[in-house]
């Protein structure tokens, strides 16, 4: 008995929800509007995964200017080393230089 109610009351169910239903579909245009909205939000969102990718690699990219600054530090530290390591050899070529001359000169 209480099916037989539900399909007599159902019509009834029906006109009362008929309010509800125009006022939904009024707002379709709006939902329309807020779904683009979304749309292009997501293209927003994978702009900024783009963006992300981008940063990522500069990261990696500064990690590696980082290494080449400290080789660069280095060599430089070589650089220094290998000038303090030669004037001394200078010196002495100098003075070789000018004893070979003296040997070389004629005597009176």
């Amino acid at each position: 008995m209480s099916s037989l109610i539900e399909v007599a009351l159902a019509p009834a169910r029906f006109v009362l929800a008929l309010p509800k239903l125009v006022e939904a579909i009024e707002r379709l245009p709006d939902i329309a509007d807020s779904l683009e909205r979304i749309a292009d939000f997501e293209d927003s969102l994978e702009g900024l995964a783009g963006l992300a990718n981008s940063l990522a690699d500069l990261a990696i990219a500064t990690q590696g200017l980082g290494a080449l600054a400290t080789a660069v530090e280095q060599l430089e530290r070589v650089a220094a080393d290998l000038t303090q390591a030669v004037q001394p050899l200078q010196g002495v070529a100098q003075r070789l230089s000018r004893f070979g001359r003296g040997l070389g000169s004629p005597t009176s």
